[in-house]
């Protein structure tokens, strides 16, 4: 398995995690002096995603189209 498959299959993972919790979110609480927050767990899935987007972005083959003038 390349680099780039490991990454899209991460990517595939968090977003399946993110869709479920969208679907059915949580509340925030607190027990016995306990925080649970599933509002940062989610914002830190999502700043997970945008960083192996950015990962999958710099290994995929890039296509540069150029004109030159004279």
């Amino acid at each position: 398995m390349t680099d780039l498959e490991v990454l899209q299959e991460i990517k595939t993972n968090l977003l399946a995690k993110i869709r479920e919790i969208s679907l059915n979110p949580k509340p925030n609480y607190s027990i016995d002096g306990q925080s649970v927050s599933h509002s940062t767990h989610f914002r830190d899935l999502m700043a997970s995603l945008k960083e192996i987007d950015a990962q999958i972005a710099s290994l995929e083959p890039v296509e540069i189209i150029s004109q030159l003038y004279s």
